[in-house]
């Protein structure tokens, strides 16, 4: 149980102040919840897996899993973009970047197989959600009257940013790391999944919270 909560506190916080602001979410925020949902259910998935492996005495593997959350995770996010943007141009290149990590993704997973952790492609997917979220947090910084402290989009973005500006550079060199330095790197996994991973969801939960607390000030306004 402890080494649930400190690996995902915060994950399991973000899903449940989201699943409590949700009919107030709009499409952009509802799209980041179903990411959360969907990291919950591959960390679930993964604890059960592992769990069964020990159990019977079996190799533990479940590399396949995680190259299916970062799938998924990178196309809710990229979509996401794709909904948060309006102009044509903007939307077509982020479709340039969706087709780009696509083609790096089936590309490992064809050449390397499914058992093997899918890591040129978490780069792609970081290289990429990095651009749009930066792309968004200068989009809310060229509003007059943005004030960085009350916005969900810049805790989103900051939390996304932070974390995959981190991953990038250690994913690019994982499987050299864990050849020559594996307590190394097995220290900066656990840094990266556990410490950045908990204050990315963590900043997840105040863009929640922040967006329906404002949605609902608006309702009140209206109504008086």
């Amino acid at each position: 149980m402890l080494q649930v909560i400190k690996e995902s506190a915060f994950l399991f916080l973000a899903f449940g102040i989201g699943v409590y602001t949700f009919k107030k979410l709009d499409l952009f925020y509802k799209v980041i919840f179903f990411q959360v949902v969907m990291a919950v259910a591959v960390y679930l998935s993964s604890y059960a897996i592992t769990l069964y492996q020990r159990k019977n005495g079996l190799q533990l593997n479940n590399q396949w899993l995680f190259n299916v959350y970062v799938f998924l995770e990178a196309i809710l996010l990229i979509v996401a973009g794709l909904i948060y943007f309006e102009k044509r141009k903007v939307r077509l290149s982020i479709m340039v970047c969706l087709i780009l990590f696509l083609l790096v993704f089936w590309y490992q997973i064809l050449t390397m197989g499914s058992t093997h952790f899918a890591n040129y492609a978490l780069i792609a997917e970081g290289v990429i959600l990095i651009l749009i979220y930066f792309a968004i947090l200068y989009t809310q910084f060229s509003v007059p009257s943005f004030s960085w402290r009350a916005s969900p989009e810049f805790w989103l973005c900051i939390g996304l940013i932070v974390y995959f500006g981190c991953n990038v550079p250690f994913m690019s060199m994982i499987h050299y790391m864990n050849l020559h330095y594996p307590k190394l790197n097995e220290l900066l996994f656990h840094f990266i999944t556990d410490v950045l991973g908990n204050m990315r969801y963590f900043f997840v939960t105040i863009s929640f919270w922040l967006f329906f607390r404002q949605h609902t000030m608006k309702v009140k306004v209206s109504y008086e």
